[in-house]
């Protein structure tokens, strides 16, 4: 949208002083003025100029849609443009980074053909009978609900939340199963945590906290974990320097006879970087267990994470405890287990292609997380194209992601590990209420 059209969205009197060196034009997503400085005489900076404002015309730059650059500069700006420069670097980088082999967790697997609305609408009143049938024989007994709750998360988080507390739920939680399942750091056992699309690393920090009041509440020195935190992109108001305060504060709460320079501060290592491309081998230290975590892990990113660390040291893997999420925005070629969907089809529907009915099923698993408007009513179909109720779709939108997630299960189940699908929060707190554990067997 061109600047001009946007113009008039800034609200009234909402314009600069002329005093002040910063271009008027009114951000709506951000609730404030542009900060940029215009020229000497111009009320908007160049990025926001409008377009029959008689300066030179502008065009999208190339390698960021996201900003603008003068026509006739072009060529030079795509020398000096920042993501240029950050391409560069990233590259420098790569050439010594061990870690990274590009496509490395993918599937082999060629990609599916993409599908029409009305092609996959067709798909989807096909593969109902069909998945109503694989879950009657396959998936008859519910699974586990196990809500838990972790102490110290209490002690230290809740007060901090006097009223959303709806992550820090799902946080103790998922630590709490961390603490049972065997999952946990101790003085004698010092393990690594591997947080995958780790965002900002706050389960991580949580975890530092908890594993850190732990032992210090049980009189012992506090021996934190070691963490590494790997995403994609690079969020701001990340928690990284946190860990260190966090274990000093504590420290100097519940322990403070140690003194400071004898306070262990945790190893925190972030990596930008595709899980796609990642070899966790060569970010992990040679005789140290590892243990992978993440919440709300999304959609392709669990396959690629689940194949990750098959192909990572197995024999320092002590589990995992992944929160998933999004299995409308899976991908049938890099899902984990096509082997088990197929051998499903092979019994219950040998008609039916994989790439067709996994389409299906990413389709479905959105019924069950969008959600109503308040007062909808179980009956209400609502003109959509299925003819179904939408307590019926939220049903079976329950039923793909259980088999989305039961080949994942399966997955490493085929790996000789103890693996288990279960609900660790309630459903008012997130609809994303399914994590995927995994054990060494003893």
């Amino acid at each position: 949208m061109e600047a001009s059209s946007l113009v008039a969205e800034r609200p009234t009197g909402g314009e600069q002083d002329p005093g002040h060196a910063r271009c008027a034009f009114y951000l709506p997503r951000k609730r404030r003025s542009c900060g940029m400085a215009p020229k000497a005489g111009a009320r908007f900076c160049a990025e926001h100029q409008p377009g029959d404002s008689g300066t030179a015309a502008r065009v999208p730059c190339p390698l960021d849609p996201r900003h603008t650059v003068a026509k006739a500069q072009l060529r030079s700006h795509l020398a000096r443009c920042n993501r240029t420069k950050q391409d560069q670097a990233l590259r420098a980088e790569r050439e010594h980074m061990p870690w990274y082999e590009a496509g490395v967790n993918s599937a082999a697997r060629p990609a599916a053909a993409a599908a029409d609305e009305a092609t996959l609408q067709a798909a989807v009143m096909r593969a109902i009978p069909v998945l109503a049938q694989i879950a009657e024989a396959e998936f008859r007994a519910p699974l586990r609900v196990a809500v838990l709750s972790n102490a110290q998360v209490e002690h230290v988080r809740f007060p901090q939340l006097p009223s959303n507390r709806k992550h820090a739920l799902q946080q103790s939680s998922l630590i709490q199963h961390l603490r049972e399942a065997g999952l946990w750091v101790a003085p004698e056992r010092p393990v690594a945590y591997v947080e995958f699309g780790c965002g900002r690393g706050e389960l991580s920090r949580y975890i530092n906290q908890a594993a850190v009041l732990e032992q210090l509440e049980r009189g012992g020195p506090a021996a934190p974990p070691a963490f590494v935190l790997v995403d994609r992109a690079c969020p701001r108001m990340k928690f990284d320097s946190k860990f260190a305060e966090d274990v000093a504060e504590l420290h100097a709460r519940f322990c403070p006879s140690v003194p400071p320079d004898e306070r262990p501060a945790p190893a925190v290592t972030r990596k930008k970087i595709d899980i796609r491309d990642l070899r966790l081998a060569a970010l992990l230290s040679p005789g140290l267990e590892h243990i992978a975590v993440s919440k709300h892990l999304c959609g392709v990113a669990t396959d690629l994470t689940l194949r990750c660390l098959a192909a990572g040291p197995r024999a320092s893997l002590c589990g995992a405890l992944i929160a998933m999420c999004c299995r409308h925005a899976c991908n049938p070629a890099e899902y984990a287990n096509p082997a088990y969907v197929e051998a499903l089809l092979a019994r219950h529907a040998p008609d039916m292609s994989y790439d067709l009915f996994f389409l299906a099923l990413m389709k479905m698993a959105s019924w069950a997380v969008s959600g109503r408007r308040p007062g909808v009513p179980d009956t209400e179909v609502g003109g959509h194209f299925s003819g179904l109720a939408i307590a019926e779709r939220e049903r079976l939108g329950h039923l793909a992601r259980r088999l989305v997630d039961e080949g994942r299960r399966q997955y490493f189940a085929d790996l000789g590990y103890d693996a288990e699908l279960l609900v660790y929060c309630e459903r008012d707190t997130s609809r994303e209420d399914i994590a995927l554990l995994v054990r060494r067997p003893a």
